[in-house]
């Protein structure tokens, strides 16, 4: 992982104090998605894998972690992965995420960008959360990222008809 540069970080300041704003009028769209990952989740056992690409402070991961240990039967570990380049985002990510609620729950937060994030692991659900837009060249990153997700995901047949 390489560090941030000092021009980088206050990027991310200035993007936090945006980001900041936005959720303060983002709920709508959240609510679908957890609403999708209720219908379309397959779990497998030993574990369901999620991966957060982009995760932010947390919110969203918050939701989605509640919203699975409702729904997975109590047998299945949940296992939920998050990569954030952003130190004032990973900060507030750790802070909602270490907590006794979430204590079954085995977490990761890696602080690099998706371009440099190694795994072997297979994942039941990756989701970006506000971070493709945010990728230079953003059509090839794009065709780039939806490549490296597909390999990193468990089952490639999970088309939502």
């Amino acid at each position: 992982m390489t560090s941030p540069t000092e021009l980088e970080l206050k990027m991310y300041e200035a993007y936090d104090a945006g980001y900041q704003i936005f959720l303060e009028n983002w709920q709508v769209n959240r609510q679908v998605a957890l609403d999708l990952i209720q219908k379309y989740l397959k779990p497998h056992p030993p574990q369901v894998a999620v991966l957060s690409v982009g995760a932010g402070p947390g919110e969203f991961d918050v939701q989605v972690i509640r919203t699975l240990k409702q729904q997975l039967p109590k047998e299945l570990t949940l296992r939920y992965v998050a990569v954030e380049p952003n130190h004032l985002h990973r900060q507030r990510y750790e802070q909602k995420i270490n907590v006794p609620e979430f204590a079954d729950v085995k977490l990761k937060i890696y602080p690099e960008k998706i371009e440099e994030f190694q795994t072997d692991e297979k994942f039941d659900i990756i989701h970006f959360t506000h971070s493709m837009y945010h990728m230079p060249d953003h059509e090839k990153r794009q065709c780039y990222k939806w490549k490296k997700c597909r390999q990193l995901l468990k089952n490639l047949d999970c088309r939502m008809n």
